[in-house]
């Protein structure tokens, strides 16, 4: 489900829960109608709700295990990694409803917008979906998001990114690649076996987007180096997300001169 954001507007904040009924709900999506289809994952599918006297709200519909993510969001402390629970429908089934995030999903961002984003937006966005898993994972009992995916990583309208490892990292490998997890027009179709292969042989230049214009190419090789941990096939060799984040957070605002000692740090390029 699409509820796992991460947002630097700190002047979003939690909604009172507002209840409805499953009537107002059918009404605000044209009765679930194709055109207010958002998306569809693997539990759910998400439609466009709107309301006369609200802003417009995600509704996500027909999920399997709706009562038991409702009552995650409930339990949940205020976060800005957490896209806001604004209401809920009442009998059961209970189908939450979410804010709208206005800039859409990461995956919209990077194969379907023009221009396409430029380097330092996309190292932008992954350091902040890796906060957003952080804070995630930091809890107690630890929330693990099952789903990690660019659908599943929701935009403001800042463009800040809202919402496991191995799957982070194959995140991490689509931003500054451009390619998709799958692509059977390339051999290997699986982006990862692709990027080891690329990152063990130092070809980092041609692994580079080239839509997205120039590239130091330094942070470039960090982050396709910390994505190539995060996706070993040795569970013990992925890094915490807590150390993804960090290093996203040096790559973002240190000098270049220190990327030789990192780049050893994080493995062999």
């Amino acid at each position: 489900m699409h509820f796992f954001s991460c947002t630097t507007n700190n002047h979003r904040r939690r909604h009172r829960h507002r209840i409805f009924t499953h009537s107002e709900l059918a009404t605000a999506t044209s009765n679930f109608s194709s055109s207010s289809l958002l998306g569809r994952g693997s539990q759910s599918s998400v439609f466009l709700a709107i309301f006369p006297s609200s802003p417009p709200l995600i509704a996500a519909a027909k999920l399997s295990s709706s009562f038991s993510e409702l009552s995650i969001l409930f339990s949940l402390p205020y976060s800005p990694f957490i896209v806001n629970l604004l209401g809920f429908t009442h009998p059961s089934p209970s189908i939450p409803l979410l804010e709208l995030m206005p800039s859409g999903s990461l995956d919209h961002l990077l194969h379907n917008s023009s221009p396409p984003p430029p380097w330092r937006r996309r190292l932008h966005l992954a350091f902040f979906s890796s906060l957003s898993l952080s804070f995630l994972h930091s809890l107690s009992p630890p929330i693990i998001h099952r789903d990690v995916k660019p659908s599943n990583i929701l935009l403001d309208s800042s463009l800040q990114p809202s919402s496991l490892r191995l799957r982070f990292g194959v995140v991490l490998l689509e931003l500054i690649t451009g390619r998709r997890a799958i692509d059977v027009d390339h051999s290997p179709p699986a982006l990862s076996d692709w990027a080891l292969s690329m990152v063990t042989q130092r070809r980092f230049d041609e692994m580079c987007d080239a839509r997205m214009g120039p590239v130091v190419i330094e942070e470039f090789a960090a982050v396709a180096c910390l994505a190539s941990r995060c996706v070993s096939s040795s569970p013990e060799d992925r890094p915490e997300m807590a150390e993804v984040a960090a290093c996203l957070r040096r790559v973002r605002s240190s000098p270049v001169k220190r990327w030789r000692k990192w780049m050893t740090w994080w493995g062999p390029v």
